[in-house]
């Protein structure tokens, strides 16, 4: 009987025992999981961070290029100067008639093809470093008009910086 009850008090040390390691080695492998997890939700909002500081940019230049639409948009409702006005056939027909470019070009101005998307603010814009010049150029070539549609291809005389 002595013996059983021995045998009983060792059972129960080494259950004892056994379930302690079990936690123990439980515990450590928790500890990577975890120092795993943390490592991942790191790397998560580093690359959420660069995300938004990326669509912050792209917001940046989107209201840049909102302020010069208003911009245009106001200049396109100031009347435009007297002058004769010629049909202007619409951009990309390349078969049409270009506009011709002032033969009187003074010595400060030069010429410049009129690209697809062109509008006369953004040649100003592009060329002489202000959108609201466009009127210099309207000056220049008095056979366009500010509300007529430009032909690709075609010449205008842009004045000097």
């Amino acid at each position: 009987m002595k013996q059983l009850v021995l045998l009983a008090v060792i059972a129960i040390v080494a259950a004892g025992a056994g379930f302690a390691g079990g936690i123990m080695m439980a515990n450590s492998k928790n500890k990577v999981i975890i120092a795993d997890m943390q490592a991942k939700m790191q790397k998560s909002e580093t690359e959420s961070q660069e995300r938004i500081r990326g669509y912050d940019a792209i917001v940046s230049r989107l209201n840049g290029e909102l302020q010069l639409a208003k911009m245009e948009i106001e200049a396109l409702k100031t009347p435009a100067p007297a002058a004769e006005e010629l049909p202007i056939p619409a951009i990309g027909n390349e078969n049409a008639s270009a506009v011709s470019a002032d033969s009187s070009v003074s010595g400060d101005a030069k010429s410049y093809t009129i690209q697809n998307g062109d509008s006369l603010w953004s040649i100003a814009q592009k060329q002489l470093g202000n959108g609201s010049r466009f009127k210099e150029i309207l000056k220049l070539n008095p056979k366009i008009s500010a509300k007529g549609n430009l032909v690709v291809g075609s010449k205008l005389n842009i004045p000097a910086k």
